[in-house]
């Protein structure tokens, strides 16, 4: 999948490395608490409101909302983007859980990020 969002021009090498160095040391600690707890925790069970990142929609392909405003400055050419304006989401896959923001640049709206 980073390989993908690389190859895509969503995602530098540098970026990537460290989402994937992120992610190691989180399933280390996933696996440390895991072994020490009787009762197995998955973040399924932990948080069981939230839908998995893997069954998002496929346009949900940042894992933050600073990284998808770095792909729409990049893919627009327009580095005066920035969020306005967030709220709780209402629908979508991430209803009262994510948040929505108003991009704009240079007073005018640009688009959007859930």
């Amino acid at each position: 999948m980073l390989a993908e969002a690389i190859d895509n021009g969503l995602l530098t090498v540098s970026a990537a490395a460290q989402m994937q160095e992120r992610l190691t040391q989180l399933e280390a600690r996933e696996a440390e608490a895991e072994s020490s707890s009787e009762e197995e925790q998955t973040c399924r069970s932990r948080h069981p409101d939230h839908p998995m990142c893997q069954t998002l929609p496929e346009a949900y392909s940042h894992h933050s909302a600073q990284q998808a405003l770095n792909a729409m400055k990049s893919r627009l050419g327009e580095k005066s983007l920035g969020p306005h304006h967030p709220e709780a989401t209402e629908r979508g896959p991430c209803p009262r859980i994510g948040l929505h923001y108003n991009v704009r640049a240079n007073g005018r709206r640009a688009g959007s990020i859930t």
